[in-house]
């Protein structure tokens, strides 16, 4: 399982880094001072990791000593070095430049892992082969992505960003992309060396100090520091370090969250799970992310070479898969002594870190499943606001609902296939029928969720969703799988929390106050309300039951499989029944194709998948809580890519719903301490007891 979500943490981490690149590129093409993003952008970081830092961290935080401290300073060096030669690369060159020889990490990686015996090769090995072979194969595909272009394939132009402003920007991009690429692939190659740097120094000392969110912290402390002292030795102009609500506020904020605070945890906590060569592998698939991001969001053009260069790119990192599963497979059976002593080598088995904390009690709250609940939720709220113009653009719901079932299908027959090819569940027809009953409450949810995007907002939906808590906290007290206790504060904070989110979430929709960005609009949002909340109990009935599936078969990918497999047929069904224009089908213009493309990977597969699991771990009620969230989602990422009005209203809504939040969160932590606590009283009572047991025995 610790393999695996390295696996998915590292592809997070690196579309985290691929979509950060180009947002960078397009606010310094703007006019954004690199240097000032940095300095922005590791401040954030560091204020958003400080109060989750001490939270998580606060029962076991290891002793912080003066060479720890050192290691610290040292990776900031190194992480605020090369995010300078980055900066500076991307800004002479491009962003699929700058992720193209990001692929020179794991050659340099590899290099140093050898040097300092971190890695042992043997070329006699097919296992060593595959990840040799495999790493050059990766090499060469992001080479012929950036130096083949042949004839273009798709260009997608002008379908999120406002027009006149895409072609300012596709002016300035084309500008800066004509300049000098070898100066700024001299960047880029140093800024890959450092990385490599980077990522052998961050294995020793998690090895020393396995706090991953504090060694975060204070990489981007000490980041900040750093840049700060850099920006003012060399930035003259006092003006440059202005904020003002444009693409260069943007790019730090996505840059300090996602950029930093996401991408360097996840990186961080997937070097100590898996080693620092295995997270160094994942680089190739970051110049597959730019091309398309680029493409999509920005209308770059996309070529044959890229697309070629795609295929080889995952030849390649399917090469090195194969390659790190097979040395598993050795290694389990004994025949892996070569590197059985390493415990930060490539083999993927848990650094010397796991032995001195367990991730799932930091802080008594569990981090992987709250992790997975926010990009869920990201995912989810990127899902309404890409349906939502697809549906606007006149393409029929129940068609959407059925092309993102199908193809989510697809996706996830593959991935559970290969997860689960050993270690399958018994699957029976009692089974099935539950995932067929997900299937039909599925369907529904997205079918009048989708209906009443499309006859209201995105922002009304994700505000509607926010009565998915309270439906599951009923239905979860009705059925027995949540205790309601009034005398217990936990009980008090959740219920509390869940009636203080709720009103957040109205105060944003409801409450308009003075219009802060953006023009004012106006829409009939009642028969959309309606359906809504429609969308809403069919969401809690579904998490219920999902929850109860998952207890008889504990195979989340393949749940979710059949549960895609199943509403996409009835939504097949139903579309044949309720839409009798054959072009309703057709997914032309692009942005249909965009809109089902992003329903099955992240809406679907990815959303549904990550929410499953976290059921799993968690339970209904701590999965409904996150809810909330995804209004501030909606209204951030509908202002800035749609040109959604932004009201006051709004604001102090999202700051209520944090609060509740948070007091969920609170009452989530100290259930759990509880619970513990009783667990080690009864174990020691139980220590207690036991001679007594053994003299009478002895007596008689």
């Amino acid at each position: 399982m610790d393999n695996k979500l390295a696996f998915v943490g590292m592809v997070i981490a690196i579309l985290a880094q691929a979509s950060n690149m180009e947002i960078n590129k397009v606010a310094m093409s703007t006019g954004t001072n690199k240097f000032i993003i940095l300095v922005y952008s590791n401040g954030l970081s560091t204020l958003i990791l400080l109060p989750s830092a001490f939270f998580f961290h606060r029962a076991d935080r290891p002793r912080l000593t003066f060479s720890i401290l050192c290691r610290l300073f040292s990776l900031a060096l190194l992480g605020c070095s090369a995010q300078t030669m980055g900066y500076i690369g991307i800004e002479y060159s491009s962003a699929t430049l700058g992720s193209a020889l990001l692929n020179l990490i794991p050659a340099f990686t590899f290099i140093l892992a050898i040097i300092f015996r971190m890695e042992i090769i043997e070329l006699g090995r097919s296992s060593s082969q595959a990840k040799c072979m495999g790493t050059l194969v990766s090499i060469m595909g992001a080479l012929v992505v950036t130096l083949y272009k042949g004839p273009p394939l798709i260009l997608m132009k002008n379908i999120i960003i406002n027009p006149t402003y895409y072609d300012q920007l596709h002016i300035l991009l084309s500008s800066s992309s004509q300049s000098n690429r070898i100066l700024g692939g001299l960047f880029l190659a140093a800024e890959s060396f450092l990385s490599s740097l980077w990522y052998i120094l961050q294995v020793s000392t998690q090895k020393k100090y396995p706090a991953v969110l504090m060694v975060v912290l204070y990489q981007c402390l000490f980041a900040t520091l750093l840049s700060a002292t850099f920006a003012c030795i060399t930035v003259k102009d006092a003006s440059a370090w202005s904020l003002k609500p444009d693409m260069g506020l943007l790019a730090i904020s996505y840059t300090a969250i996602i950029g930093s605070a996401v991408r360097y945890s996840l990186i961080t906590w997937c070097v100590w799970r898996a080693g620092a060569l295995y997270c160094s592998m994942f680089k190739p698939l970051a110049i597959l992310f730019t091309v398309f991001i680029g493409a999509i969001f920005l209308g770059e053009t996309l070529y044959l070479g890229s697309l070629i260069g795609a295929v080889i790119i995952v030849i390649g990192f399917y090469g090195v898969v194969w390659g790190k599963a097979k040395e598993e497979k050795l290694h389990d059976n004994g025949g892996e002594s070569g590197i059985g002593g390493n415990c930060d080598s490539f083999a993927g088995r848990r650094g010397c870190g796991a032995k001195a904390v367990n991730l799932k009690k930091m802080g008594k709250v569990q981090v992987l499943p709250l992790v997975g609940m926010v990009m869920a939720e990201c995912a989810q709220a990127g899902l309404i606001m890409i349906s939502k113009v697809a549906m606007s653009d006149g393409m029929n719901s129940l068609v959407f609902v059925f092309y993102s079932n199908a193809l989510a299908s697809l996706v996830l027959l593959l991935s559970s296939s290969l997860f689960y090819r050993s270690e399958r569940p018994q699957f029976t027809f009692a089974i099935l029928a539950g995932c067929f009953l997900l299937g039909v409450l599925g369907f529904l949810a997205q079918f009048f969720g989708y209906a009443g995007i499309n006859y209201s907002s995105p922002t009304l939906g994700t505000a509607m969703l926010n009565l998915v808590p309270a439906f599951t906290y009923v239905f979860a007290v009705i059925l027995r799988m949540e205790k309601l206790d009034w005398r217990s504060s936990s009980t008090l904070a959740k219920s509390l929390g869940t009636i203080v989110s709720v009103s957040g979430a109205f105060i944003v929709t409801f409450y308009k106050g003075p219009t802060l960005l953006m023009a004012a609009s106006s829409s009939d949002w009642v028969i959309g309300g309606l359906l809504l909340i429609a969308d809403c109990i069919m969401t809690s009935a579904w998490l219920i039951v999902e929850v109860s599936v998952l207890r008889r078969y504990p195979a989340e990918l393949i749940v979710v499989f059949y549960y895609c497999f199943f509403a996409a047929i009835l939504s097949g069904v139903a579309s044949l029944f309720v839409e009798r224009d054959p072009s309703a089908w057709s997914l032309k213009p692009k942005i249909r194709l965009l809109a089902v493309l992003y329903s099955a990977v992240f809406g679907s597969a990815f959303q549904v998948g990550v929410a499953t699991w976290c059921l799993k771990m968690t339970g209904p009620v701590f999965v409904a809580m996150f809810k909330p969230l995804g209004i501030v989602i909606t209204v951030v990422v509908g202002t800035i890519f749609l040109g959604e009005t932004f009201y006051l209203g709004r604001l102090i809504g999202a700051i209520v719903i944090v609060t509740g939040f948070y007091s969920v969160m609170w009452g989530k932590a100290k259930e759990a301490k509880l619970d513990e606590d009783a667990r080690v009283r009864s174990l020691e009572s139980n220590r207690q007891q036991a001679p007594l047991l053994q003299n009478c025995t002895e007596e008689n």
